[in-house]
């Protein structure tokens, strides 16, 4: 790839149990920051609380990064917004290229789904997710740590299973055309360079915050917020420097969300 540093080195496997998880091996065995995970196919692959993520061979990307930070570990949290926000800049790259080549439609927009997040970290198409992101923070048993940060995209996977059918998005489906999953894999990890080198260069997410607001689906929506010990509707607003989302209750407080998981009404069926 034409990156700085990010998949230097790049390891190409054909089948693993969880890319997150075989980074993790490596990262044992002293791998050094940047080393990237790309897997044809995932057998035992992690979402979100817990959820599976599975992908069939040769569709998707399926890949996972090892990042060796020196900032303190209660930051490591923002790196999952950081890395939603290059997510959906390197789509949106993709998008416009595509743009420039299609003809005959005349509501562009229309043909081609913008790239949006549901926060904290779902990239969708739509209103149907695309990507994933599962970031983990691990002790390396000698005082330090390091962090994991699993990305699956759909790219040109044409049929979802079940309940995904009205849930899921791929880049294929909904733009039209097959998508080379290198360029896609190469623009998500230059974007991915360029914000968290803005991350480090302010120590959160201050600057990076209008962007991503921009971006954020929820915002300015009826959300139910689920998280342990309390549930409450509201409505979203944006993010602070931190990356919680601040949501106005429906007595008129403003909470901030840090934990447990926001569902935006009417997004992929969510009540």
């Amino acid at each position: 790839m034409n990156t700085n540093w990010v998949g230097r080195p790049t390891v190409r496997l054909k089948e693993v149990d969880s890319t997150n998880e075989t980074v993790k091996r490596y990262a044992s065995q002293g791998a050094e920051n940047g080393t990237l995970i790309v897997a044809e196919r995932q057998t035992a692959g992690k979402g979100r609380r817990g959820r599976s993520w599975e992908s069939g061979n040769g569709e998707n990307l399926l890949m996972s990064l090892l990042l060796r930070p020196s900032f303190a570990a209660d930051k490591a949290s923002m790196l999952t917004i950081v890395t939603a926000m290059a997510v959906c800049r390197g789509l949106e790259r993709i998008r416009d290229e595509i743009r420039k080549q299609k003809n005959g439609c005349r509501e562009q927009e229309a043909c081609l789904p913008a790239v949006r997040i549901k926060w904290p970290n779902d990239v969708l198409l739509g209103t149907r997710k695309v990507c994933g992101i599962l970031t983990e923070l691990m002790l390396d048993g000698e005082g330090g740590y390091y962090v994991v940060i699993g990305v699956g995209v759909n790219v040109n996977t044409r049929y979802f299973p079940g309940e995904l059918e009205e849930k899921a998005a791929s880049l294929c489906r909904e733009w039209g055309r097959s998508v080379d999953r290198e360029a896609v894999m190469e623009r998500i990890w230059q974007e991915f360079e360029a914000v968290y080198g803005q991350f480090l260069a302010d120590g959160d997410l201050s600057v990076l915050r209008e962007e991503y607001e921009n971006c954020l689906v929820n915002r300015g929506q009826r959300v139910h917020v689920c998280r342990p010990g309390a549930e409450f509707d509201g409505i979203a607003g944006g993010i602070d420097a931190r990356g919680r989302l601040s949501v106005s209750s429906e007595d008129g407080e403003e909470i901030l969300v840090d934990a447990g998981e926001v569902s935006v009404r009417g997004i992929y069926g969510y009540v």
